[in-house]
């Protein structure tokens, strides 16, 4: 059984002396039932609206033992 699920997204910034640094954004407690094709769809949304370009995007699925 499937307990929680959350969405990790992942995108380059420029620091001060020009180098590239990874940061991330996450997004907890969604609805279990989301396919992968809606979890991209809002992971667009987050990009048109941030203007931040993700290059990689985890989904994290708990299950209940």
């Amino acid at each position: 059984m499937i307990k929680n699920m959350s969405l990790k997204m992942f995108h380059f910034v420029t620091d001060e002396s020009g180098k590239d640094v990874t940061k991330s954004r996450s997004l907890n407690n969604l609805n279990t039932d989301g396919t992968d094709a809606n979890l991209n769809a809002l992971a667009a949304v987050y990009e048109s609206l941030t203007g931040e370009s993700y290059y990689n995007i985890e989904k994290v699925i708990t299950h209940v033992v």
